[in-house]
């Protein structure tokens, strides 16, 4: 739930940062529609011990939250070039930081790898790595990053989904409920009409 949180730091980035993009009713009703439904996904799996279990974890997911939604604005402010040079320039500086902390974290070198654990490492690096921040770069710019954001909502729900069809796990009819919740979000902030600007101040 803690990362769901990732379109409410959005909307607020895209207000202080992306005077271009324009806030209105229909986004802030699709960014709470969608975190009621990602709340009833999870929510039930929440026990008065997982949420005392660590502050500090938990400011850490937040943390990670806050800088998902600013590079979704960092990605709105690229130049206007192929989204496979975008995300090639941006995975290739992000290499040269993470390698040294890497070296100073993981000790990579004492690492072995199975062939199956090599094959998942290339899938994440090239598929969700890659591809997928190639597709965000298409999209943000399509929709912008207030809607781009709104897929974080679509990731445990589709968890779920894969759980039950691949590992047996039981569809609830919250899950279901869940499901309607970030459709409907996710059409809602697609309405075409006329709404008015919300009147969200740069400070909040």
């Amino acid at each position: 739930m803690l990362i769901g949180t990732t379109p409410i730091f959005t909307i607020i980035l895209v207000r202080l940062f992306v005077p271009d993009e324009k806030l209105n009713i229909k986004n802030l009703f699709s960014i709470i529609i969608g975190f009621i439904g990602l709340s009833i996904l999870i929510g039930p799996g929440i026990t008065s011990v997982s949420l005392h279990n660590s502050l500090l974890g938990d400011a850490a997911i937040l943390g990670a939250a806050l800088s998902f939604a600013a590079s979704l604005i960092l990605i709105k402010r690229l130049p206007p070039i192929s989204s496979v040079l975008a995300m090639r320039n941006v995975l290739f500086i992000a290499t040269i930081i993470l390698i040294p902390l890497s070296l100073i974290f993981d000790a990579p070198w004492t690492i072995r790898l199975t062939l199956q654990q090599t094959i998942a490492v290339i899938v994440l690096g090239t598929v969700q790595a890659g591809i997928v921040y190639m597709l965000y770069y298409i999209l943000i710019n399509r929709t912008g990053a207030t809607f781009a954001s709104l897929t974080n909502y679509l990731v445990p729900l589709f968890g779920v989904i894969l759980g039950t069809v691949f590992l047996d796990e039981h569809l609830k009819w919250s899950d279901i409920a869940a499901l309607l919740l970030i459709l409907i979000s996710l059409g809602v902030n697609e309405i075409k009409g006329r709404e008015k600007e919300v009147g969200l101040k740069g400070g909040c």
